[in-house]
């Protein structure tokens, strides 16, 4: 009997390390829609992120472990019209995060790592009336490890690298968008490639990419205007490295996620309140075992 207790506890601690290899640590570089790309801005932005998480069995006699986990965000946003076309934006992300394993939920809460870009936009009106319009914008800036990558435990083995605040990392970032508005009708395209590096830990997470679609049409009512919006957006990420050093890398991480937007902005003077919806069409994370099951965005901004 007492070996059995032995076997069944390393047994435990093994599917309790293995618990950590699947999480979740993508990270969001979209701002999203926004009208006006040349004015000064200040904003917050909200997201929720939930995940399902199935732990493969150890053996065949072991039923695999489904866990839940929901991420949410609220980042604040300015932007700075320096001279001509160049422009400075920032953000800085509060992070709040819970995971329900076992019938225990864990939470962890705090500032997360903050962006700089510098940024090039360029608008050209295809006519006198200024109505038709095309605005390209080019940035490239930094992500700074302002949050925090906890260690728990005497061995100091850290946390899910799914839920640390910060990835502990200095990484490049490059984004790129286009619109293009035609009297009432548009289309618009953003996207964001994140170089990243090892953090003090030797922890590397996957370089990602990310893109997103969308067609619009602008409604006048009054001094508001409502732009509703449908399209796509794509996230890329690669495998993480544990150990740089000696190139570990993490199967249990990475993929591909394809997803349907849906939502709305509405623009009262220099006041913008934005919702959209994302739905999973398809989707690879992490071998297959991570689960994005919804996401949601929500804006407000103040230009000037």
């Amino acid at each position: 009997m007492k070996h059995i207790l032995l076997i069944l506890l390393f047994f435990a601690a093994i599917h309790s390390s293995n618990a950590c290899d699947i999480c979740n640590g993508g990270q969001d570089n979209l701002i999203g829609f926004l009208p006006n790309p040349t004015k000064h801005l200040i904003g917050l932005k909200y997201s929720y992120n939930s995940y399902r998480v199935t732990h493969p069995a150890l053996s065949e006699f072991w039923e695999p472990e489904v866990s839940s986990q929901y991420f949410h965000s609220t980042k604040l946003m300015a932007r700075v019209k320096l001279f001509n076309q160049f422009m400075i934006s920032g953000s800085l992300p509060y992070h709040f995060r819970s995971w329900s394993e076992d019938g225990i939920t864990n939470q962890l809460s705090g500032i997360g790592d903050a962006q700089l870009m510098a940024n090039y936009a360029k608008v050209a009106y295809l006519d006198s009336t200024q109505q038709n319009r095309l605005v390209f914008i080019l940035g490239a800036g930094a992500k700074l490890p302002t949050g925090e990558w906890t260690s728990l435990g005497e061995d100091g083995d850290p946390m899910p690298r799914g839920f640390q605040l910060g990835s502990g990392s200095y990484d490049f970032l490059t984004s790129a968008s286009i619109l293009l508005k035609l009297k009432k009708w548009g289309i618009s395209n953003e996207c964001s490639y994140q170089l990243t590096s090892a953090n003090a830990h030797g922890y590397k997470f996957g370089n990602s990419f990310q893109n997103q679609l969308l067609f619009f049409r602008t409604l006048e009512l009054r001094n508001t205007k409502f732009i509703p919006q449908v399209g796509g957006t794509l996230f890329i990420n690669q495998k993480d490295d544990e150990n740089v050093r000696y190139s570990s890398i993490v199967n249990e991480s990475g993929g591909e996620y394809y997803g349907a937007v849906l939502g709305v902005d509405v623009n009262y003077k220099v006041v913008l309140f934005g919702v959209n919806y994302t739905l999973p069409i398809n989707q690879n994370l992490s071998d297959g075992y991570l689960e994005n099951t919804q996401k949601l965005n929500v804006k407000l901004t103040y230009l000037f």
